[in-house]
C-alpha cells in the first residue's frame, strides 16, 4: 500500500480496503479491450522500474500467470492453414533465421507487424503470410470492410489504412475474438471455486 501511495499519490479514490480496482474498454476499434485506469496503464506494467512490485496477492491466496507460446505467430498459421510445430515456435524460427532465440522473437515480429520482404519467401510460413495479407487486402478493399469471425470494421474508420494495417487489426480483432471464448470457459470452470481472474492482458 506504502508503495503504491509513494509511486501513484494521486489514485488513492481507486483504492478500496488496500485493493485497486481497474476498468476494462473492450470499446476498441478491433475490439482489443485497453485497461488504463486512474492513470495506470494495468495491460503494460513497466517490467523494469519496479511497478510490478506494487501488486501482491491477497493473503492466503498467490498469482499464477498463464501465457501462450507465440501466441500472435500461431493465430497467423490458423489463419493461413500452415501447421506450426507444437515445441517452441520462436526457436523454430530461430534455427530458420540461424539467430539465437532472442534475437529471433525481434525479427519475427518486426515482419509480422511492420511487413514482409519477398526475400523471406525462403521461409514458407513467411510467404504463405505475405500472400495472405495480399489477397486480405484485395477482398477488404473491394468490400469497404474487414471481416473478423464475428464482426466487420470499415475501411474508413481505420486511419492510415494500408495492407499491413488491416492485417494487424485482423489478427488483434482474431486474438481478442478468441481470447473472449477461452475467458468464457475460464469463468464457468472456476464458478464454484475461490479462484478469480484478476488481470488480463493480450
Amino acid at each position: 500500500y506504502k508503495k503504491f501511495i509513494e509511486r501513484w499519490p494521486s489514485n488513492t479514490k481507486h483504492l478500496h480496503n488496500e485493493i485497486i480496482w481497474t476498468e476494462y474498454n473492450p470499446y476498441t476499434l478491433t475490439s482489443r479491450p485497453s485497461n488504463r485506469h486512474g492513470g495506470i496503464n494495468f495491460g503494460a506494467l513497466n517490467k523494469k522500474d519496479g511497478s510490478r512490485e506494487v501488486f501482491i496477492p491477497r493473503d492466503g491466496t498467490m498469482f499464477l500467470g498463464m501465457d501462450y507460446d507465440a501466441y500472435h505467430v500461431r493465430i497467423i498459421g490458423k489463419l493461413i492453414g500452415y501447421d506450426l510445430p507444437k515445441t517452441s515456435v520462436h526457436q523454430w524460427l530461430a534455427d530458420q533465421y540461424e539467430v539465437d532465440y532472442s534475437e529471433s522473437k525481434g525479427i519475427t515480429f518486426q515482419l509480422l507487424y511492420r511487413g514482409i520482404p519477398e526475400e523471406f519467401d525462403s521461409i514458407p510460413y513467411y510467404k504463405k503470410v505475405r500472400e495472405y495479407i495480399e489477397v486480405l487486402w484485395k477482398e477488404s478493399s473491394k468490400k469497404g470492410y474487414l471481416s473478423t469471425h464475428n464482426r466487420d470494421i470499415p475501411l474508413s474508420s481505420i486511419e492510415g489504412v494500408n495492407p499491413q494495417k488491416v492485417f494487424n487489426y485482423l489478427l488483434q480483432a482474431t486474438e481478442t475474438e478468441l481470447n473472449m471464448g477461452i475467458m468464457k470457459k475460464m469463468l464457468e470452470f472456476i464458478k464454484q471455486t475461490d479462484i478469480e481472474l484478476t488481470l488480463y492482458t493480450y
